[in-house]
């Protein structure tokens, strides 16, 4: 604020309040690394229900890993993997992660 020249500033506090759900803005997401993949997850359930899927499990346990979502349209039935990165990268997924998940697939398809 100026005030016949003179610059006044509000000093900024140094204490934070500790991250929580409400605590977001657009550019980067003050929520802890699990809170953030639990808001993700519900966004795209949230999306995919929109485009007419229908979620039938959610964080599914199985003897090779857990999968997020799994989602079903018709016949089709597809494992979702939701991963929330604060950059773009193209390919969040690690051979390993893939593997993890293709070995899931396999289980679900026996049992």
């Amino acid at each position: 604020m100026r005030d016949g020249g003179v610059v006044f500033f509000r000093r900024r506090s140094t204490r934070r309040s500790p991250p929580g759900p409400s605590r977001t803005d657009r550019e980067g997401f003050f929520l802890s690394p699990s809170a953030s993949g639990r808001w993700a997850e519900r966004w795209v359930s949230w999306i995919l229900r929109l485009k007419g899927w229908r979620i039938t499990e959610r964080n599914l346990r199985t003897p090779f890993g857990e999968i997020d979502l799994l989602a079903r349209h018709g016949s089709v039935l597809v494992i979702v993997e939701v991963k929330f990165r604060r950059h773009r990268r193209q390919w969040p997924l690690s051979g390993r992660q893939a593997a993890r998940l293709r070995r899931c697939a396999r289980w679900l398809q026996v049992n």
